[in-house]
């Protein structure tokens, strides 16, 4: 379950102004406050701030999206969309929850447990 990811100490962090381009992989809790466009594979905690921006997320943790997401999330753990969030395209998780004020324009496919193989070689990324 996610409690306050947002107030946790983060290994990773891609910091407000930053921007990467291509593909990046997360293998200790991370938090986006910048702007990441390609394919985030994360094996922990993935927590996108409010002024954060990414293009596709895969993880095997949690994702708490405060910030935008494009492209979709597909995770084992579960979403948290905050009231500031903001997720274009299809989430695939174990538990979705959405805050008030909170906007998933997508949608949804709950499973209770997915495969490490689905979330690294999704059908349709």
């Amino acid at each position: 379950m996610l409690h306050k990811l947002l107030n946790r100490k983060y290994d990773n962090i891609i910091d407000k102004g930053a921007m990467i381009l291509g593909n990046v992989a997360f293998r200790s809790p991370a938090l986006v406050k910048g702007f990441i466009e390609g394919n985030i594979d994360s094996s922990d905690i993935l927590a996108v701030g409010k002024n954060g921006h990414c293009i596709r997320v895969r993880s095997t943790a949690d994702v708490e999206v405060s910030g935008t997401v494009d492209k979709g999330i597909i995770t084992t753990g579960t979403v948290k969309i905050t009231k500031t969030g903001r997720v274009y395209g299809d989430v695939e998780c174990s538990e979705l929850i959405i805050e008030p004020g909170g906007i998933l324009q997508g949608m949804s496919k709950i499973r209770k447990k997915l495969s490490d193989t689905a979330v690294a070689n999704p059908v349709n990324a």
